[in-house]
Order: C-alpha cells, then sequence, then structure tokens
C-alpha cells in the first residue's frame, strides 16, 4: 500500500538525502532531513485503533537551493502517490536553509 511513511523517506532517500526522526547522533552533511511528527488521526474499528494516520513536517537542509533535488524529491512523492505541500527557504546566519515538506501519511 502506498502513503506510508516508509514511502516518504524513499522518495527523500531516492533523491541522496538521509532522513532521521528528530535529530542525527552526529553532525551531517547537507542535505539531510529531519523527520518531525506533529499530530496523529487514528482510525478505530473493533475497539482498537485500526490505522494511524501521521501529520509529518520533514525539514530539508541544504546549503543551497537546488531544484533538481528538489525535483526528485517532489517526484518521488508523487510517484508514492502522497499529497505533499512545501514551505519556502530559511537561513538563519551560517546555518543550512530549510525547506518544510508537509504531509499526512500512514505509520508502518
Amino acid at each position: 500500500m502506498a502513503r506510508t511513511l516508509s514511502d516518504a523517506v524513499a522518495a527523500f532517500r531516492a533523491a541522496g538525502v538521509e532522513v532521521c526522526h528528530q535529530r542525527f547522533r552526529s553532525q551531517q552533511r547537507t542535505p539531510y532531513a529531519v523527520a518531525h511528527l506533529v499530530s496523529t488521526d487514528n482510525g478505530h474499528a473493533d475497539d482498537k485503533t485500526s490505522r494511524v494516520l501521521g501529520d509529518y513536517n520533514f525539514y530539508l537542509r541544504v546549503d543551497e537551493r537546488d531544484l533538481g533535488l528538489e525535483k526528485v524529491i517532489q517526484q518521488g512523492l508523487d510517484d508514492a502517490h502522497i499529497t505533499w505541500s512545501k514551505e519556502g527557504g530559511m537561513a538563519v546566519d551560517s546555518e543550512p536553509i530549510t525547506f518544510t515538506y508537509s504531509f499526512k501519511v500512514y505509520e508502518d
């Protein structure tokens, strides 16, 4: 089944972007992405949670904007039937630029 968290991670990794949840254990070279679970919308059936739909933000960190990289990520998300939105880049001092990809996917 498409539209899972694994599908979203695979879309980023296919573009050569390593993904972690919340933070890496060591310093990472750009590009990389940090996944953040904003909330869940759970489905219930037979007195138990049957589906967990997660609302995620993936923060793509880059040194400079790379439209080719973004296109590969976006095509991967499209191929997995993940409806996404993106917020523009924000750079603070010498920190990497951050682009935020938001989407809802099923937890695997």
